[in-house]
């Protein structure tokens, strides 16, 4: 999953960006010397959202989706969480960040979306982002669903 994501966001080969395996609860991530197609298209009018999973790096803000070119995001950092309680690794792992570079003091936690299974929630903020979106730019949206990863729910 994560070889993925970094695949996709940076057009490399996993071997290229070295991420080659899903990322451990660790300090690690997408090196920040990678440039995200978010970033890419954002010089070219894009206005890029993030939604789902995340999983390519969380331990030190610069590496989370709003830093990397991303205008929002709304899903979880890790590599998995359970799909109705959005917990993971003992503790709840879903933000809702509105604005670019959103870390500590912006990143809003839903607490209140427990209970709600991720797929209705993407899909609900996708189809917001999408139905709310400027036509005066062009929308990148990443939507990176939770529903071909474990935990099988």
């Amino acid at each position: 999953c994560s070889p993925t994501g970094a695949a996709i966001l940076t057009g490399r080969k996993p071997l290229h960006t070295g991420i080659n395996f899903w990322l451990p609860n660790i300090a690690a991530g997408l090196s920040l010397n990678e440039v995200t197609l978010a970033q890419v298209l954002n010089r070219r009018n894009f206005t890029s959202h993030a939604v789902g999973k995340w999983h390519l790096g969380f331990h030190k803000t610069p590496y989370t989706p709003t830093f990397r070119g991303f205008s929002s995001f709304y899903g979880y950092y890790e590599g998995s969480e359970d799909y109705y309680t959005h917990v993971t690794s003992g503790g709840f792992d879903f933000h809702d960040e509105r604005a670019p570079f959103c870390g500590p003091g912006c990143t809003q936690r839903p607490w209140h979306l427990q209970g709600q299974y991720s797929t209705n929630l993407f899909t609900a903020r996708a189809v917001e982002i999408i139905s709310q979106h400027n036509l005066s730019s062009r929308l990148f949206l990443y939507l990176a669903y939770q529903g071909v990863h474990a935990p099988r729910q």
